[in-house]
């Protein structure tokens, strides 16, 4: 199910596994940024519903990597790196 997340800047669309119980897993993702929109990526997980999660941000436009825990729709970064984001056309594992 994809649910969409209007109230948060970087969330455009979350895909969750409805039902699943998860403990202590390790998730691995490759990134291919294959576009020269602006924008933003990322994997959210601990989510509760669509303004209770945590997520792992890469915003290409203001060029930054974050943790980030969302409470009631607004996001408080737990970490921030302001290391130029990824670059286009390129895989990141």
């Amino acid at each position: 199910q994809c649910t969409a997340a209007p109230s948060i800047e970087f969330a455009s669309t979350i895909l969750t596994a409805k039902d699943k119980l998860y403990y202590d897993i390790e998730i691995n993702v490759d990134v291919l940024l294959n576009t020269n929109d602006s924008g933003n990526s990322g994997v959210t997980f601990r989510m509760k519903d669509k303004f209770y999660y945590y997520a792992f941000v890469i915003n290409k436009t203001k060029g930054y990597k974050a943790i980030v825990k969302v409470i009631n729709g607004f996001p408080i970064f737990l970490y921030k790196k302001s290391d130029g984001g990824l670059l286009t056309y390129e895989w990141y594992r």
